[in-house]
């Protein structure tokens, strides 16, 4: 629930709730330019059963999908699932963040690890799950 995906959800929600038309306001942090990688946790499964089955003992994998899209990006996917239009707000950056991050799945490609599930094609299904279960977040 702390994580840029489900807090986007529930900004949204939250968006849509106050705003009944127009352009939902949508705060970010930094100026939504960072990249981040998403894994589609069947990816993430697949990874971890591919180490298992090939990978070295003790050795160090990363897990993960290289395809780096920006948090702004990631805002107007989230906003379009939910038919809206927002207003992205910069906001103060994270203390200790980065620009970027991605993984370097070079290791694990050489096992034939392959993700398969694109952001797109997976924010689907995450989106429909955390909609649907906010009533299980901690503390709202």
């Amino acid at each position: 629930w702390e994580h840029v995906l489900p807090q986007f959800v529930d900004r949204m929600l939250d968006g849509i709730a106050k705003t009944a038309a127009g352009p939902v306001r949508f705060e970010v942090q930094g100026d939504g330019n960072h990249t981040r990688a998403f894994v589609h946790i069947d990816d993430f499964v697949a990874g971890v059963m591919c180490i298992l089955a090939k990978g070295e003992h003790l050795n160090v994998y990363h897990i993960g999908n290289p395809e780096e899209i920006s948090i702004r990006e990631v805002a107007l996917e989230v906003a379009k699932f939910f038919g809206r239009e927002i207003n992205i707000v910069p906001g103060p950056e994270a203390a200790g963040g980065t620009l970027r991050r991605c993984p370097d799945i070079s290791k694990l490609r050489a096992l034939a690890y392959e993700p398969k599930i694109s952001f797109r094609s997976g924010l689907v299904s995450l989106v429909e799950w955390y909609r649907d279960n906010r009533k299980l977040r901690p503390n709202k």
